[in-house]
């Protein structure tokens, strides 16, 4: 479903899923390892989705796991599952985490904030969308957001889920948006910075066809 409403040329995916077994690291090396063909081959834009069992700080440590075999310069981003759900092929898997590896004819950009004062929540994250989107304005065809769940809860009497969902239309119309609250998210400050996980944070990828 995602791919379809990427709208993207030559777009293709690859994907993984490796137990934790209580190392996230180890689980981030399995999936790295499962994907670096596809990594080694692809062409174009690559990004690297992953969400799962992975409750922060443990995403960060899947992070490295991933990107010690695929890279320091590969994009990661995504959330950790309520509750640890997570399914593959339709089925639900215990405790594991899942790599979507897309390629193809996009550039990405990216945005992730920590604010979570009253007045913050909703300001970052417009602040975020327009850090991800940068220059590329109504060429952007798809926005990832991956956002805490302890700032969703921290708006529930201070906003509310409507104005936040409306800051991010504010900078991308009606661009389609894609995400989930999580229990620990996973993204990247800007091109030129590393992937990485942590908590209370909203994280924002924009996916520009080229």
């Amino acid at each position: 479903g995602l791919v379809a409403v990427l709208a993207l040329a030559d777009v293709d995916v690859a994907a993984a899923v490796a137990p934790v077994d209580g190392n996230h690291e180890a689980c981030g090396v399995s999936i790295g390892k499962q994907l670096k063909s596809a990594c080694q081959e692809a062409k174009g834009g690559r990004l690297l989705l992953m969400f799962g069992a992975c409750h922060i700080p443990a995403n960060n440590d899947l992070v490295k796991g991933a990107l010690s075999v695929l890279g320091e310069d590969l994009s990661v981003v995504g959330g950790a599952a309520f509750n640890d759900r997570t399914y593959a092929a339709g089925k639900p898997v215990e405790k594991s985490n899942v790599g979507l590896l897309i390629s193809g004819d996009f550039e990405c950009g990216f945005g992730i904030n920590k604010d979570n004062s009253p007045k913050g929540l909703i300001a970052s994250a417009k602040e975020t969308f327009e850090q991800a989107v940068g220059d590329a304005g109504e060429k952007v065809a798809l926005m990832l957001v991956f956002d805490c769940g302890g700032r969703r809860g921290k708006m529930q009497g201070n906003g509310n889920f409507a104005e936040e969902l409306a800051a991010m239309k504010s900078v991308v119309g009606d661009t389609p948006i894609f995400g989930f609250y999580g229990s620990g998210e996973m993204g990247r400050k800007s091109c030129d910075t590393p992937s990485f996980g942590d908590g209370y944070h909203i994280s924002a990828t924009a996916l520009i066809p080229q």
